[in-house]
Formats: structure tokens, C-alpha cells, sequence
């Protein structure tokens, strides 16, 4: 695959860029669980794959001004599977600010596929390994009753970004009921 990478200075830490000429491919902390392996890709330097590079960047500067950018526009290289495309379809419905469990998570991709329900294990799976962190809210995704659960960057991260998107949390790392997605 050829692909057009790029590091970003994050809030917390550095995040590696990945685009293809058909729309970023990846968004990943330096060093997380989960990191692809590089040896599938040949370095492209297409001014599509460019461009999407330096979309990114403009997206993410105003993530972290604050300005809750939408992801209407972005072209990201879709998942492979019906189910992984369910699952970043429903992530991303999640606003700004607001949390969803892994339980309701699994219902909503059930329902969209069809289905009268799904295992909550598949779909966390499935959110653990988002390529596409801050773009594709997984760290909007909780436990149940709000519990901080899993972050490939790790909870402290998890933790770190939902407070910078004002979900607030109890000493138990527990999400404010507030911010919860009914």
C-alpha cells in the first residue's frame, strides 16, 4: 500500500499521521497498543495523499483549539468489513462532550446491521483497534455505568481527552452521568 506519513504534536503526546490518495488511512499515539506495522507500506508522495496530509493537520489544530471540528468532508479509508464500518459509523455519532458504553455501542451496530443483538466483546475489539484516534471518537466509548475502560494509548490519555472535551469524571475514573448518551 502506499501511503504518505507525518508526525503531529499532540496535547499528549505525538501522534503518527497516515494517508493514502484515497483519505487518511491512520491516526495513531506514538507507541500505542495496536500500532501498525510499517513494512506493508511504500512511502507515496502523491499530491492527493499530501493534501490529505495537510488536511489532517488542519483538522487536528482545530481539535485541539477547541473547535470541535465535524468530520463531514474527510475522506477516510474505509474498514475492511460490513461490521468494522458499523462500528466507526456509530462511534462517530457520538457528540462532542458526550460519552456512549460498549454495551449501548453494541446495540446501535446490531440494529444497524440487522441483527437482534451483538456481543459488547466483538464491538470493543473492533473500537481497540480504531485506526483513526481523535477522527473516530473511541475515547468517547466507556464501560458500563461509565466505568473508564480501554484505550489502546492508555487511560491516562483516555482520561486526559475526555476531560480536554469537558466529560467530567469522578475520583473512580467514572464518567459523569451527565455525559452519557442515553
Amino acid at each position: 500500500m502506499f501511503v504518505s506519513t507525518s508526525q503531529y504534536h499532540s496535547l499528549w503526546g505525538l501522534l503518527c499521521l497516515a494517508t493514502t490518495s484515497q483519505g487518511i488511512l491512520g491516526c495513531w499515539f506514538e507507541g500505542q497498543k495496536h500500532f501498525p506495522s510499517k513494512d506493508d507500506w511504500q512511502d507515496e508522495q502523491s499530491a492527493a495523499s499530501l493534501r490529505w496530509l495537510a488536511i489532517a493537520k488542519t483538522w487536528l489544530d482545530h481539535y485541539f483549539d477547541g473547535r470541535q471540528p465535524s468530520i463531514k468532508g474527510l475522506a477516510m479509508v474505509e474498514p475492511k468489513t460490513p461490521f468494522l464500518c458499523s462500528v466507526r459509523k456509530t462511534m462517530c455519532q457520538i457528540p462532542y462532550g458526550q460519552t456512549l458504553t460498549y454495551g449501548a455501542l453494541a446495540k446501535m451496530v446490531a440494529r444497524d446491521l440487522g441483527k437482534t443483538s451483538m456481543a459488547a466483546q466483538a464491538v470493543a475489539q473492533a473500537v481497540a483497534h480504531n485506526p483513526l484516534s481523535i477522527f473516530v471518537p473511541c475515547h468517547r466509548v466507556v464501560g458500563a455505568r461509565g466505568a473508564l475502560t480501554g484505550y489502546a494509548a492508555g487511560l491516562s490519555i483516555k482520561r486526559q481527552i475526555l476531560e480536554f472535551e469537558g466529560i467530567g469524571m469522578d475520583d473512580n475514573n467514572r464518567v459523569d452521568p451527565d455525559h452519557m448518551m442515553a
